[in-house]
């Protein structure tokens, strides 16, 4: 995958394939934090052409004549755009080369003990000059030669896409068909299916609809729901290979084709050695309590908003979303036109659900400006703790 590629898969077999093959690819290196170093890399495309251009002599006095052999002019075109470095580290007795992808980009930051938005900041600001890729590298690796623990370097599609803690009760490696089995064979219990997969260099997710008659039912009744609404109760799975989060199942419903969480997302680190046995409990015990997150539906369902639109408004502020001010505004309308004296605790999380949908629709127009998978899975981690606040407390 490309830098910021997002992958959508609506086959099973296609998406498994994909995460075979991703996991066969991966190489993941352990190395001793102060063995690793990063060299600068100017944002300058002529040197492309340049065979010299990117030769660098290490602090232990090895020069690398150039990046490793699986590393394209793309992959070295696009980091020179946002990383503006290459990480360089021992393996099989050479030292390698690699661009660094702008996931593993803080990463390096948190390895070297060095953080801060001078740092980080890869443009110039409005008080604040950028740092030159040579000075940036040249500190960081005045961090890096001062620890002697060990890191983890995920190499991934040409690109050292993660540097993380690498000592052995730290991060542990997950990888997708193994995560995948796990909840397989937690879901042969029940009728389910397939709907679709996503994947990123941030994170990946799964979801799969589980039919029960019973559980469906009683959503219907509770929210006196027409027989032409459609219903689909779902199992979303998301996950990390870069530290962005946990392993997370989330219980969400579906209702004409919102996206609704319906409880708390159960999560298991990528940490220690028996992450995977506690993610194996996890997703039974997930399974087995899905149907006690009804309950969140019905007492939202019972608190009585008489003000709506001034409730939206105050709880938008409270939960400070950004970036959602069209969104938003729509949905105002549309809950000022559908309830104009009252309306349910579950109408204003509806609505807030469906902001979300309208706002990734609005933003996949344009492929640049869509949102990622990850800043998707964050924004619904937000909108659902409304699932859990008392809503007649903003209701004025």
């Amino acid at each position: 995958m490309k830098d910021f590629e997002q992958k959508k898969f609506k086959n099973e077999n296609t998406a498994l394939d994909f995460f075979n093959e991703q996991e066969k690819t991966d190489r993941w290196i352990r190395v001793y934090t102060n063995e690793m170093e990063t060299a600068p890399l100017e944002n300058c495309k002529l040197n492309l052409f340049d065979k010299d251009a990117f030769s660098f002599t290490a602090q232990n006095g090895v020069k690398i004549t150039s990046f490793a052999d699986e590393v394209t002019d793309e992959d070295i075109s696009s980091s020179m755009e946002n990383s503006k470095l290459s990480l360089i580290f021992p393996n099989k007795n050479q030292m390698q080369m690699y661009p660094i992808r702008y996931t593993a980009f803080g990463h390096i930051q948190e390895r070297a003990g060095i953080t801060g938005s001078s740092i980080s900041s890869l443009k110039e600001r409005k008080r604040a000059y950028e740092i030159s890729a040579e000075k940036r590298s040249e500190i960081l690796n005045s961090g890096l030669k001062l620890y002697q623990d060990r890191s983890l370097i995920l190499i991934r599609d040409g690109k050292a896409t993660a540097v993380l803690s690498g000592d052995e009760s730290d991060y542990c490696i997950m990888p997708m068909p193994d995560i995948l089995a796990a909840v397989k064979d937690e879901l042969k219990n029940y009728e389910f299916k397939f709907l679709q997969a996503h994947a990123s260099h941030e994170v990946s997710n799964f979801e799969y609809q589980i039919w029960d008659s019973n559980i469906e039912s009683q959503i219907r009744n509770e929210l006196m729901l027409e027989n032409d609404d459609n219903i689909v109760i779902k199992l979303v799975l998301i996950t990390s290979d870069v530290g962005k989060c946990s392993v997370q199942l989330s219980p969400a419903i579906e209702i004409n084709k919102i996206s609704i969480p319906i409880g708390r997302t159960l999560s298991v680190a990528h940490k220690g050695v028996k992450a995977m046995d506690a993610f194996n409990e996890t997703c039974h015990k997930f399974l087995s309590r899905f149907n006690m997150n009804l309950e969140n539906i019905r007492r939202l369902n019972k608190m009585c908003i008489n003000h709506p639109v001034n409730c939206m408004k105050n709880v938008y502020e409270s939960l400070k979303i950004t970036g959602f001010r069209s969104a938003f505004k729509d949905v105002l309308n549309k809950i000022e036109s559908e309830h104009v004296s009252s309306c349910t605790g579950f109408d204003i999380y509806y609505y807030f659900c469906e902001m979300l949908s309208i706002e990734q629709e609005n933003r996949s127009k344009n492929q640049k400006e869509q949102m990622s998978l990850y800043e998707t899975s964050k924004s619904k981690d937000i909108i659902s703790e409304i699932l859990f606040i008392d809503l007649t407390s903003f209701d004025y």
